[in-house]
């Protein structure tokens, strides 16, 4: 064989061994946020996330790489609302604990502080854990802007009615982090 022979069959070689690094490297340094996890018969992969997921027609919730069944889970009602958040026929959870007191044919999220089913607003911050707010109003309970919440009478922060003596829940607005207002003013919120 010529050396101009070799020569081309050496590049050609080359190039195909570049290409093959390439595609290597583009594929083991795919995000993991978008790889989405395959769903096998009754599996979810595992994440890495906290999060629930159902195993052998198990259910399970996954936290700190502890994975806990959830043994009083009915698998065929299981429904996932969010990462923390499930519901059966029988029962709400939140993460691995049923929250005893909700109806699980009405409950819904609002979002990682609030949720609600007909007739209980709950809340869930670091020092409140899945309190129920007994004065919400479950029917009118929604989230206005940033931290504040309202119903038909009162305007609701951090798990709790509002500070600020005798708001208007009809004409109150958040202005920003720092301040809110109502018809009767404005308030630092520094000060409540």
């Amino acid at each position: 064989m010529d050396k101009n022979k070799k020569i081309i069959i050496a590049f050609f070689l080359f190039g195909i061994i570049v290409v093959i690094f390439v595609l290597w490297f583009l594929f083991k340094n795919t995000p993991e946020e978008d790889v989405v996890p395959k769903k096998i018969d009754n599996y979810t992969e595992d994440t890495g996330k906290d999060t629930y997921q159902i195993k052998d027609n198990k259910v399970y919730y996954r936290e700190a790489d502890n994975l806990r069944q959830i043994e009083e889970a009915d698998i065929e009602s299981f429904q996932i609302l969010d990462n923390n958040y499930a519901k059966d026929k029988n029962n709400v959870y939140f993460k691995n604990v049923i929250i005893e007191e909700a109806e699980a044919s009405t409950f819904t999220v609002i979002d990682e502080l609030y949720c609600k089913d007909a007739v209980k607003v709950f809340c869930s911050n670091i020092s409140v854990y899945k309190k129920e707010i007994k004065e919400a109003d479950a029917q009118t309970f929604e989230k206005i802007q940033g931290d504040f919440y309202k119903d038909k009478d009162n305007i609701f922060r951090k798990c709790h009615i509002s500070r600020i003596p005798n708001l208007d829940v009809d004409t109150f607005s958040v202005i920003d982090k720092k301040t809110v207002k109502d018809k009767n003013g404005k308030y630092n919120l520094n000060d409540y």
